[in-house]
C-alpha cells in the first residue's frame, strides 16, 4: 500500500510540469510541457520563418 501511495505521489508531483491541454483545428491534442525559463524572452514567444512551425 504504501508502495501505491509513493507511486501516486511522484505523479502527482509531475502535473505542475505541463500545460493546458490544446486541441488544433485538425483534432489533435497538444499537451507541452511547462519550460522553466519561460519568460518574455523564451523562444515561444519569437515568431518561426515562413512554414516552420514549433513542435
Amino acid at each position: 500500500m504504501q508502495r501505491a501511495l509513493n507511486l501516486m505521489e511522484r505523479f502527482i508531483g509531475a502535473i505542475p510540469g505541463y500545460e493546458a491541454p490544446e486541441i488544433t483545428p485538425e483534432g489533435d491534442i497538444i499537451i507541452r510541457r511547462k519550460r522553466p525559463n519561460s519568460g518574455p524572452d523564451a523562444a515561444e514567444d519569437k515568431p518561426l520563418p515562413e512554414g516552420q512551425r514549433r513542435v
